[in-house]
């Protein structure tokens, strides 16, 4: 079987320009789908003049963590709303945003709110599209503008029990059984090992991302042990195994980001199936 893929992020270069700074590309999909780290701050990811930054929707799905810093967006119910709801994204804050969900990278039109800088992790499901739609703007094709779904991790959501990965934490944040999504945060406490019958798992057709916010954790990659910690990504496609370290798994303790797709990387359908055990 093949093994996950690592990567030392803050190892990356920087490639490519986002919401006017800069980003790291770490996974790009055959279907268009990708993942990047952004790093934007101030008014340089938004500026007023830019009709881009104006009332727009997606034809698909994305999902966004903050890592670091804060910044506002503004969220609108119809392309005839001229105000929008003006919502703060801080530090721990997760975003899964529904294809045609209307939004806007400033108010419209009397936005004066300055930007904080800001890190976050941005996954959108096909190449990067801004479909404007405003008051003299309403397309005739759109029959829904659904709401955006957001969960502020670090101030309301409470850690409760694992039952996947024994003695662990984990915070919920999605979970689509029909698009076939889910979203977790997942903590290991310091000297955690992994419970023998889940040490080394697969799917057959799901694909896993995972983000290392803080802590470290050990797996086994190839014939040897690799630790990672804060800002490295793992990819887990199909097929790969994810083996823990067979003794402690993480020193200090880990705490990371995971969404894992039922088949492909955008929403396609049904639930996400359970981990299968190698050997099993």
């Amino acid at each position: 079987m093949e093994s996950v893929v690592l990567t030392d992020v803050s190892g990356m270069d920087w490639t490519a320009q986002m919401f006017g700074g800069r980003s790291k590309r770490l996974f790009e999909g055959a279907d268009g789908s990708h993942l990047d780290y952004v790093d934007f701050s101030g008014n340089a990811a938004w500026d007023r003049n830019d009709p881009g930054k104006g009332p727009h929707y997606h034809t698909y799905h994305e999902w966004a963590y903050c890592l670091s810093g804060h910044f506002v967006i503004y969220e609108f119910v119809h392309p005839r709303q001229i105000e929008g709801e003006l919502v703060h994204f801080r530090e721990g804050t997760f975003m899964s945003r529904p294809a045609y969900s209307l939004h806007a990278g400033q108010g419209y039109p009397r936005s004066a709110f300055r930007q904080g800088p800001c890190v976050l992790l941005n996954y959108e499901e096909g190449p990067s599209e801004v479909l404007l739609a405003g008051p003299d703007n309403v397309p005739d094709d759109v029959v829904d503008w659904p709401d955006n779904f957001i969960r502020q991790t670090a101030t309301t959501l409470e850690w409760e029990a694992d039952p996947e990965l024994g003695s662990a934490s984990m915070k919920w944040l999605r979970e689509d059984p029909i698009g076939g999504f889910r979203a977790k945060l997942r903590h290991v406490p310091p000297g955690w090992v992994a419970p023998a019958e889940i040490r080394a798992t697969y799917h057959e057709r799901a694909h896993r991302f995972a983000y290392v916010i803080a802590g470290d954790m050990s797996l086994q990659v190839g014939d040897g042990g690799t630790a990672v910690g804060p800002d490295w990504f793992i990819e887990q496609p199909p097929g790969a195994v994810w083996a823990w370290e067979s003794g402690p798994a993480s020193e200090t303790g880990c705490m990371w980001l995971e969404a894992t797709y039922a088949a492909g990387t955008t929403l396609s359908s049904g639930r996400v199936e359970d981990p299968i055990a190698v050997g099993n």
